[in-house]
C-alpha cells in the first residue's frame, strides 16, 4: 500500500447470527464482491480505493467526480 495514503483500512465483515445494532441502524448480508474506500481528502483530492490497496479510480471513473461534492474529509467505506 503506498504510504501516502491516509484513510483508515476498510473494515473487514463478520458472520453474526444476531447483530447487536444501535436503535436506527440495520444489517444486510455481506455478499462476496468488491470492497472500496472512497474519500474527498482535506485537499480537495478524491481517491478511490480498493480492500488490497490498488486504485479504483480508472474501473469506477464515474464515481471519481461524484465523491468530488462530498464535504471534504469525508471517507466512505462500500461494498458494491
Amino acid at each position: 500500500m503506498p504510504s501516502s495514503w491516509s484513510l483508515p483500512e476498510p473494515t473487514l465483515a463478520a458472520a453474526s447470527e444476531k447483530p447487536k445494532l444501535p436503535p436506527g441502524c440495520a444489517a444486510e448480508t455481506k455478499w462476496d464482491d468488491l470492497r472500496a474506500l472512497a474519500s474527498h481528502g482535506r485537499l480537495g483530492r478524491v481517491r478511490l480505493r480498493s480492500r488490497s490497496g490498488g486504485t479504483l479510480a480508472d474501473a469506477f471513473a464515474e464515481i471519481v467526480p461524484a465523491a468530488a461534492h462530498l464535504p471534504q474529509g469525508t471517507v466512505l467505506d462500500r461494498v458494491t
